[in-house]
């Protein structure tokens, strides 16, 4: 029987070359197209009353919860990131928890035991977790690898969704990225992200096939090893406790410093850090002060796959060149 996810043509030009691998990460886990789509499908089935939240967090995560006109409320972070006097989610209520950098898998799992399935975990940054059974939890594909969609979402409870496959491919800005047009590629992908909504779909197609193609394990390897290195060399200029577990694999190496950096430098030596988040120092709300800070001050700075430990040394000296450490 041909597979449902193409058209049932037989002849004429042949489509993208992508043979299905055998690699997947999450098997166990429901496939869909974004973050968000995994956060509107777990507020769709537990239909809570209010959602507790960090502050510390993007607009993505916000989205679904406003979109459901379900009532939101942001609760404090320490200088480490960790929740301060987190009080136990009420009747209605689900809390969301984020493990940052993929750093607090101790933390999630904590909070597991305590709050049950009155729990959300965010490991969009987190994507090697593979979390505990009768747990809502999801992470992010797109965040650690070169696919235009794709996300994995596991659930506290059997939920009944059947949504269509998401239909968007665009892969422009990876193919512009991939031949060397960064400029390009980067105004894309910009345009591409603001398409991006809170609908319900499977993961796409190009997604999936492309991720079971992924060496999953050298991946791992890989962030591990760049990770260290320049734990090795920043840590004693490092306000944030960046100490890697043992089990952990990295989203980035969070460096925070004692002064902000302006990143349009570090763009012209070509080391391209980003904001986590640009809405965050804007967003409403009084007493987060440390939050807004964390926000603007944080340089994420890059130790994926891509690279190798010579890729970090370069990294480092293009830094070194705007950061007098």
């Amino acid at each position: 029987m041909l597979s449902g996810d193409a058209v049932n043509y037989i002849g004429g030009y042949f489509e993208l070359e992508l043979p299905r691998g055998r690699g997947n990460w999450h098997p166990q886990a429901i496939a869909l197209s974004t973050g968000r789509a995994c956060m509107a499908a777990i507020l769709q089935q537990v239909k809570p009353r209010m959602v507790r939240m960090p502050f510390y967090t993007c607009d993505a995560l916000i989205a679904p919860v406003l979109e459901a006109g379900i009532e939101l409320e942001f609760y404090h972070l320490d200088k480490q990131l960790h929740p301060v006097r987190l009080r136990a989610p009420g009747r209605g209520e689900l809390l969301v928890a984020i493990n940052y950098f993929g750093l607090q898998t101790a933390m999630i799992r904590a909070f597991t035991e305590r709050f049950d399935n009155r729990l959300v975990a965010d490991c969009t940054q987190a994507f090697f977790e593979r979390p505990s059974p009768g747990q809502w939890a999801f992470c992010s594909a797109r965040k650690f690898f070169g696919v235009p969609d794709g996300a994995y979402l596991y659930t506290a409870e059997a939920i009944n969704i059947r949504p269509p496959r998401n239909p968007a491919s665009d892969i422009r800005h990876l193919v512009n990225r991939l031949v060397g047009r960064q400029q390009t590629g980067y105004r894309q992908v910009r345009l591409f992200e603001q398409k991006i909504d809170c609908r319900i779909r499977r993961m796409s197609i190009l997604s999936e096939r492309l991720l079971s193609r992924v060496d999953y394990v050298e991946a791992r390897r890989r962030r591990r090893e760049n990770y260290l290195l320049l734990h090795r060399r920043l840590a004693k200029h490092n306000l944030f406790h960046a100490t890697l577990p043992a089990d952990a694999t990295p989203f980035c190496y969070p460096l925070l410093l004692d002064r902000p950096v302006d990143r349009r430098l570090l763009a012209c030596h070509r080391l391209y850090v980003p904001t986590l988040w640009e809405e965050v120092p804007r967003r409403r709300g009084t007493g987060f002060d440390w939050e807004r800070k964390f926000a603007t001050q944080l340089l994420p700075l890059p130790i994926d796959h891509r690279y190798e430990p010579e890729h970090m040394e370069d990294a480092l000296q293009r830094l070194q060149k705007v950061v007098n450490l």
